[in-house]
C-alpha cells in the first residue's frame, strides 16, 4: 500500500475516472456540438440570405458548427470534471488532459486509417518497369539455353 499523504491527496483531486468520464463527454460535446451548430448555421445562413451558389450557405453552416463545437466540448468537459468532483486547478490541468487524450486519440485513428490506405509508388514520377526472371524447364541448365531468343519460346509451355 502506498502511504504517502501527499500523492494520496494528489490522486484524490483528479481521479481517473474523472478523466475518462471526461473524455466521454467531450465526444459526445463534439457530436453535439457539431449536430447543433449545424442545424443553427442552416437557419442562420437562411435568416441573413447567404447566398447557396457554390456551398456558400454550406461554408457558413459548417463554421457555425465548428464554433459552436469549440464552445461546447470545452464546456461539457469542465461540467463532467465539476461533476465528479475535480476543483481550482485540478479542473483546468483536467481539461488539458481530457484535451490532449481526445486529440492522442483522433490522431491513432487517423494513422490506423492512412496506414491502411494504398499508396501510390511513385507520384508524378515514370511508368514502373515490370522487372521479371526467366527459369529454364524443369532438368535443364541455364547453361543449356545459351542460343535461345525470347521470342523462339512458346509462352504458356
Amino acid at each position: 500500500m502506498n502511504s504517502d499523504p501527499q500523492l494520496q491527496a494528489a490522486t484524490k483531486r483528479l481521479p481517473v475516472s474523472a478523466i475518462l468520464f471526461g473524455i466521454l463527454a467531450g465526444l459526445v460535446g463534439v457530436a453535439v456540438g457539431l449536430g447543433f451548430g449545424i442545424a443553427l448555421g442552416s437557419v442562420l445562413a437562411a435568416a441573413f440570405h447567404v447566398s447557396p451558389m457554390e456551398g456558400g450557405a454550406g461554408y457558413f453552416a459548417v463554421a457555425i458548427a465548428l464554433m459552436v463545437a469549440l464552445v461546447v466540448t470545452p464546456a461539457s468537459i469542465l461540467l463532467t470534471l465539476y461533476w465528479r468532483g475535480v476543483r481550482k486547478i485540478w479542473l483546468f490541468i483536467g481539461l488539458i488532459t481530457v484535451c490532449l487524450a481526445i486529440f492522442a486519440m483522433a490522431s491513432a485513428g487517423f494513422g490506423l486509417w492512412y496506414m491502411a490506405q494504398p499508396h501510390i509508388l511513385n507520384t508524378n514520377g515514370s511508368t514502373p518497369q515490370l522487372e521479371f526472371e526467366i527459369k529454364p524447364p524443369d532438368g535443364q541448365s541455364v547453361e543449356s539455353l545459351t542460343g535461345v531468343e525470347g521470342s523462339s519460346i512458346p509462352i504458356g509451355t
